[in-house]
């Protein structure tokens, strides 16, 4: 499956499928330290919502990642929480961590 961004920048930004289907939703709030990214997934039709709100895409929050400069970044995800050295080879030091 290939995922189009809406925007040049993977930290604010919808991923949708090829078709133009929404799938997933980034949002990092910008700060010089101690960013997070919260990842949300789109919900399936038939999950009924609190309001009637027509065809808008509903998204339901799915992980959050956590910059860190000198230690590991931390993912949360399904209530666990890990380091992304179990999941991601270590790179250069960068503003959103390692």
């Amino acid at each position: 499956m290939h995922l189009v961004l809406s925007r040049r920048s993977h930290l604010n930004a919808v991923y949708s499928n090829e078709d133009g289907q929404a799938i997933y939703k980034v949002h990092s709030p910008f700060k010089f330290k101690g960013r997070t990214s919260t990842i949300s997934r789109i919900m399936p039709d038939g999950i009924p919502s609190s309001s009637d709100i027509g065809m808008q895409d509903r998204f339901a929050h799915l992980a959050q990642i956590d910059y860190k400069l000198m230690t590991p970044s931390i993912i949360r995800f399904g209530g666990i929480e890990v380091d992304v050295k179990t999941f991601f080879r270590v790179g250069r030091l960068g503003p959103f961590g390692r």
